[in-house]
């Protein structure tokens, strides 16, 4: 099969409002994979797929507040390349899928820190890696808005 690699992010520091953009092509709808993970603790972000719905989601935990998840309505489509964008901006995050929001929802904004530990391709603590082709990531300091996106997912770049 193909190599597996996962990368930590060392130095990352975003106040709450972020954005991170990839396209990734799937070969299965592995059980909670995990294509980026903040772990500060008791607070972190997960964007990756649900269960093994192949759905993408953004899962953010905020301490006692608990956990609120984003995800999109249908499956990511196999053996193809799709272009995928979370954003958190203010209290809600959004998931976009080739360039069209598919689900929002208000979150409590959890920061990315540089004391955090960051990682693309690999759930930090619980080991779920992303088992598929991903390329062109990119990570803003700021929300894309929905224009923006739309113009990332034809390959342009704000």
């Amino acid at each position: 099969p193909g190599m597996r690699i996962s990368m930590h992010l060392g130095v990352l520091s975003f106040g709450g409002d972020w954005s991170i953009e990839a396209r990734v092509r799937l070969g299965a709808h592995d059980a909670d994979a995990t294509l980026f993970h903040s772990n500060q603790g008791s607070m972190h972000q997960v964007l990756g797929l649900f269960g093994t719905t192949g759905r993408l989601m953004l899962e953010v935990t905020h301490g006692s507040e608990g956990t609120k998840r984003v995800v999109s309505p249908d499956p990511l489509p196999l053996e193809q390349w799709v272009h995928v964008t979370a954003t958190i901006s203010g209290g809600t995050a959004t998931v976009y899928i080739d360039g069209l929001g598919v689900a929002e929802h208000e979150v409590d904004a959890v920061p990315v820190t540089q004391r955090a530990a960051n990682s693309m391709g690999k759930h930090t603590t619980l080991g779920r890696r992303w088992r598929g082709k991903v390329s062109d990531v990119r990570m803003y300091s700021r929300a894309l808005d929905a224009v923006e996106v739309a113009a990332l997912s034809t390959g342009a770049v704000p």
